[in-house]
Order: C-alpha cells, then sequence, then structure tokens
C-alpha cells in the first residue's frame, strides 16, 4: 500500500518502482510453499491486482505502468508453470502470448505488446520442448513424442507468430525495412508448427511410419502451396513485391531441398509420388505465372 501512495504523490518516484516490485517477491515466493493449485491461485490473484492497477488508474506514470506490467506478467507466467505440466506448459503460455498481443494490438498498448512478448518467448522455449526438431525427423520418436497437446500447442504457436506480427506493424515497432525479415521468421514459424501439426495428425491417425510419412507429405506439399501463394501475392502487391517474392523463392528452395534430401530417403511408393508430382505441378504453375506477371509489367 505504502508504494501505492508514493505512486500517486510523485509519479516519477523511483523507490516507488522500487518497492512495487520488490513488495510482490515474497508474495510469488510464497507460493512455491504450497501445492501447485494453491500456488496458482495466489499467483492469479497478483497478476490481477497488478494489471488492474495499470489498466484502470490513469495516475501512475509510465515507468511505474512498466513495472506493475512486469510483476503482472512474472505472476503470469508463474500460474502456467503451476498449472501446467509437460505439452500443457506450452499450450498455456502460447495462448496467453496470443491474447495479449492481440490485446495490444487493439488498445494499442507497448507495455500490453511487451508482455506478450516475453510470454511468447517463453512460450516458444516450452514449445521446442515439447515438440523438438528430433521428433519431426525420428519416425519412432514422433509416435511416442506427438499427441493431442502437440497439436494444440502448434496451432498456438502459430497464431501467436502471426499476432505478434500483426501487433509489432500496428504499434509501429520496427521499420518497414525489417518488415520483410519479420515476417519471413513468423513464417518459417508458422512453417514449422504446420509441419509439425501435419506429422501429429499424420501419427494420430496411423500411429506408425505410414502415418509419419504420410504427415511429411502433407507437409512438403503445404510448404510448396505457401511458397507458391507468397510468390504470387508479391508479384500482385507492388509495395511487398521483393520482401514477397524472396520469401516465396527461398521457403520453394527449402521446400526442395527437403523433398530432395529428406523426402527422397524417407518417403515410399505412392506417398513419395503425390510429393514430387504436386510439387511439380506448383513449380510449373508459379514459373508460368511469374512469367506472365513480369510480361504484364513490362508492356
Amino acid at each position: 500500500m505504502s508504494a501505492r501512495v508514493l505512486t500517486v504523490r510523485d509519479g516519477g518516484d523511483v523507490w516507488a518502482a522500487i518497492s512495487m516490485v520488490v513488495s510482490a517477491v515474497p508474495i510469488l515466493a510464497v507460493g512455491t510453499m504450497f501445492p501447485p493449485l494453491g500456488g496458482a491461485i495466489i499467483a492469479v490473484v497478483t497478476a490481477v491486482v497488478y494489471f488492474t492497477v495499470v489498466a484502470f488508474d490513469g495516475r501512475i506514470a509510465p515507468a511505474l505502468q512498466g513495472c506493475a506490467v512486469g510483476v503482472g506478467t512474472v505472476a503470469l507466467l508463474a500460474v502456467c508453470l503451476y498449472i501446467g505440466s509437460g505439452p500443457l506448459t506450452a499450450v498455456l503460455l502460447l495462448g496467453n502470448a496470443a491474447v495479449f498481443l492481440e490485446l495490444s494490438r487493439q488498445v494499442r498498448s507497448r507495455l500490453v505488446y511487451g508482455s506478450g512478448l516475453a510470454l511468447l518467448a517463453a512460450g516458444v522455449l516450452a514449445y521446442s520442448i515439447t515438440v523438438p526438431l528430433d521428433a519431426l525427423i525420428d519416425s519412432s520418436l514422433a509416435i511416442r513424442e506427438l499427441g493431442v497437446a502437440a497439436l494444440i500447442a502448434s496451432t498456438a504457436f502459430a497464431v501467436a507468430a502471426v499476432l505478434a506480427v500483426c501487433a509489432t506493424r500496428s504499434l509501429s515497432m520496427v521499420s518497414k525495412e525489417s518488415t520483410g525479415v519479420l515476417m519471413a521468421v513468423s513464417g518459417g514459424a508458422v512453417l514449422y508448427a504446420a509441419t509439425a501439426a501435419a506429422v501429429t495428425v499424420g501419427v494420430w491417425i496411423s500411429p506408425d511410419r505410414t502415418g509419419f510419412v504420410a504427415g511429411h507429405t502433407c507437409a512438403t506439399i503445404l510448404w510448396m502451396l505457401t511458397a507458391t501463394g507468397v510468390i504470387i501475392f508479391g508479384l500482385n502487391n507492388q509495395a511487398y513485391r521483393k520482401a514477397a517474392v524472396g520469401s516465396g523463392l527461398v521457403l520453394a528452395g527449402a521446400a526442395l531441398v527437403k523433398l530432395f534430401f529428406f523426402d527422397l530417403a524417407t518417403l515410399s511408393g505412392m506417398f513419395r509420388v503425390a510429393a514430387f508430382l504436386v510439387a511439380g505441378l506448383l513449380l510449373l504453375f508459379a514459373a508460368s505465372y511469374f512469367g506472365r506477371r513480369m510480361r504484364v509489367d513490362e508492356s
């Protein structure tokens, strides 16, 4: 309460900010002495109190608002860790990150945006443990590790990655020159999540090597479809042409590398035929569309 009084009296008082942060430490520490549910309740109450202070009291200086949001974010992270276990932790963190990032765009708040990014960073770390790269390469590991929680986490990861780009652009957090790089990074995250989702669905439907192979076939086709779509988007939007076409070509190249160096050795029978046939048709379509568009622009 003393920190609260200082905050109202002098928004620039450094000691008020320090007191606000320090006062939350013993509260959150007490939660570790209780069972997970008790600790989660304490952390939830702490998060609600600090976020409410920011949302409904306009007298707080920006620096103190940042401290309150920081404490609230830490408390929310604690909630996810208390009630989450294994894959559920990634789902909770990424889900909360998506909510905060979208909220930051709606209310145009950089503080909420920062909170969303912190949750996203923690969520990405948890997701990398839930859906490791090895599980997308080794069929036996995929069958053992990937399940419904991995599918939900992949969906949340993709949504959070897209919302991060939308919020970053809406709040003008990066220059226009950096937008292409940001979109490429986000696109890579979405494709990783989509690949994980495809493989997860495959091994869920058929928990053997056939399901694993079918999932990767769908993933390769998805990569090529995305590359084709991005190239077409770039050709029809002058403002994003260079970044979009470049990203599409890089993605198409990555899909071809996957096709020849992974799928060729992993896929068999009709799955291999389907992957090569669809990839070839999409490349042919993209090349012909690119040529027609260039001729139209030159005329």
